[in-house]
């Protein structure tokens, strides 16, 4: 059963209780009133009864249950439009009470990573009330991914770009975009998206990585380095954003800010031959070829029967 259909039997069950309690409340009223009204006719009704009934139907009086349903129904509108504001109301409050702990449990279900994503995108969404409104939101992005997976990339644009038209600051939007247009190699479309997402989001260290990757296929390397930089001042723990810096370096033929970064990356992954690989190579140009050589016989010691390490280990 899916969190729509189970809001939807809830809605429903509301609607109908309120409406049977408010029905029935509303008929309790008007039998107190018609009691109390027909008891201050009662005397009026003995004397015109001992009157001729010609006089009696030539008054022009109308009978006392004739009227009482004639006020019924005078009152019905005024009552109906008092009950849609009630209901209205309460069913306000009803969901939000019920969905916050749903939206709790959702967060503790999924992985880390997903559960991370979902509370920095509630954290920045409107308050509560506007909470409720955004389930449709979420549930066009799932579509969106869903459309994508299935290769149907230009219907997913689509989707994403409606739910950014309603609902301008629902991020996750924006970055389902993102995805598509790196598979379309639209470059600079991804990095107006990404600008946009980092201006609204400055903390966001995966942002800033993604920017230095797109810079980076472009040949921007200053551009990517400083993205990147800046991802590492957010986020010091993810070894492949010092790589890629390390590689703009060298592609600037920047040696010995390379080889800083390189060595960086090893720190965090001191078991990882390509990355001893690519530090022994700009070594190797700065004419430091004491350090590559320690370096590749750690790489030895980590894959012995690497071919690649002891080629280079003979070129030394």
């Amino acid at each position: 059963m899916t969190l729509q259909f189970f809001l939807n039997l809830v809605l429903i069950a509301c609607v109908i209780g309120i409406l049977i309690l408010f029905l029935r409340r509303f008929a309790e009223t008007e039998g107190e009133q018609g009691q109390g009204q027909q008891s201050l006719e009662f005397a009026e009704i003995e004397k015109r009864a001992q009157k001729p009934a010609a006089a009696s139907e030539s008054s022009g009086q109308m009978p006392a249950q004739e009227r009482a349903e004639k006020n019924f129904w005078a009152r019905f509108p005024s009552a109906a439009l008092g009950l849609v504001k009630s209901a209205v109301s309460f069913l306000k409050k009803s969901l939000q009470a019920l969905l916050r702990p749903v939206w709790h449990f959702m967060l503790e279900a999924k992985d880390l990573k997903q559960g991370q994503i979902l509370a920095s995108k509630f954290a920045r969404m409107l308050p509560s009330k506007a909470k409720i409104k955004n389930i449709g939101a979420h549930s066009k992005i799932r579509k969106a991914e869903r459309l994508s997976s299935e290769g149907k990339i230009g219907d997913a644009e689509q989707v994403f770009l409606e739910v950014i038209m309603q609902h301008p600051h629902e991020y996750a939007a924006y970055e389902g975009l993102v995805k598509i247009y790196l598979q379309q190699k639209k470059y600079s479309e991804v990095i107006e998206t990404l600008e946009y997402l980092i201006k609204h989001n400055p903390e966001n260290d995966h942002y800033y990585a993604q920017l230095g990757n797109v810079f980076m296929i472009g040949r921007r390397y200053d551009e990517a380095i400083a993205a990147y930089e800046r991802a590492l001042e957010l986020n010091v723990l993810i070894p492949a954003r010092f790589v890629n810096a390390g590689l703009c370096r060298h592609a600037l033929g920047d040696y010995q800010g390379a080889a800083r970064f390189f060595k960086k990356a090893l720190e965090l992954e001191p078991a990882n031959v390509q990355y001893v690989l690519m530090l022994v190579d700009v070594l190797v140009k700065m004419k430091n070829s004491e350090e590559a050589r320690k370096h590749l016989e750690r790489a030895a010691e980590i894959d012995p029967n690497s071919a690649l390490i002891r080629e280079r280990l003979m070129g030394l």
